[in-house]
């Protein structure tokens, strides 16, 4: 190839002298144009996104997140014989015996239940499914399902952050940070992969608006539960001694028990005169 300013080829110097200057100043940009070679542009993330190692870090996050949150949903629609069937028996704080302490905890008479007002593992069982959406989308370039992952992933992250609520008003702060740890990321990851390889402001914006409504949901499920609360003063007690004993004891409760093996529950006015 030939740079702009290389000689030019002899036939057109040996013409250029029966020219006018001028005539001889055309010919030569002339000739430099189709000899000009054309820098190769860098490379835009956003027209080829898979060429990037971060295109496939981001990836890897949404299925690690996006597989938490599918293997919650299968607890929420299918407890416990879900958890029977993969790990039967006591002894796992998620598996086992664990399977009736969710249904105890977020079926239709579970206190969770009546915090939120609707039952519970039904509707966290919607949310984590729209999330887990991602772990299939995340992998493909198209702009729509770039959209599609990014907008999905926050859903389930809605689950998890506002369960925070949740384990404060039960006592249980020690998993707050575990939802923090699981609800933060795929917020923060949606953000970061629209913005370098989307490139589209316009949809920047409408997301972040979107991320504010996610917001404003979580915080007010947070405040409908503390609302609730009061009112199910007596709902929260009786769990938090069903779950304090089930975990003291092994994790263990036997299938078609009311409660877990070994508790005994206060006759209802006794339980209620307590608080």
């Amino acid at each position: 190839s030939t740079r702009l300013g290389a000689p030019i080829p002899h036939t057109l110097s040996s013409s250029a002298d029966t020219m006018t200057p001028e005539q001889a100043r055309k010919l030569e940009l002339s000739a430099a144009e189709i000899y000009e070679v054309t820098p190769t542009p860098m490379l835009d993330r956003s027209q080829n996104p898979s060429g990037s190692r971060l295109w496939w870090m981001t990836c890897f996050g949404y299925w690690l997140f996006g597989s938490f949150g599918l293997f919650f949903s299968l607890k929420e629609w299918l407890d416990p014989a879900f958890s029977d069937w993969l790990a039967p028996g006591p002894g796992s704080p998620l598996l086992g015996d664990s399977g009736r302490m969710l249904v105890f905890e977020a079926g239709p008479a579970g206190v969770q239940s009546k915090l939120l007002g609707v039952q519970a593992n039904l509707l966290e069982g919607v949310l984590l499914d729209v999330g887990a959406l991602s772990l299939l989308s995340c992998w493909f370039e198209s702009r729509r399902m770039q959209l599609l992952t990014a907008y999905a992933a926050p859903v389930s992250a809605a689950y998890f952050l506002l369960n925070i609520f949740y384990f404060q008003l039960t006592g249980a702060l020690e998993m707050v940070p575990a939802m923090l740890l699981l609800g933060a990321p795929p917020i923060l990851l949606s953000l970061l992969r629209l913005k370098i390889f989307l490139r589209d402001e316009a949809a920047l914006a409408t997301y972040a608006a979107y991320l504010a409504a996610i917001g404003a949901a979580v915080l007010g499920g947070g405040l409908l539960l503390q609302q609730r609360a009061e009112a199910h003063r007596a709902d929260i007690h009786l769990f938090v001694a069903v779950r304090d004993h089930f975990t003291s004891n092994g994790f263990t409760w036997t299938a078609g028990l009311d409660y877990p093996d070994g508790f005994k529950p206060p006759r209802a006015s006794g339980w209620l005169g307590l608080f």
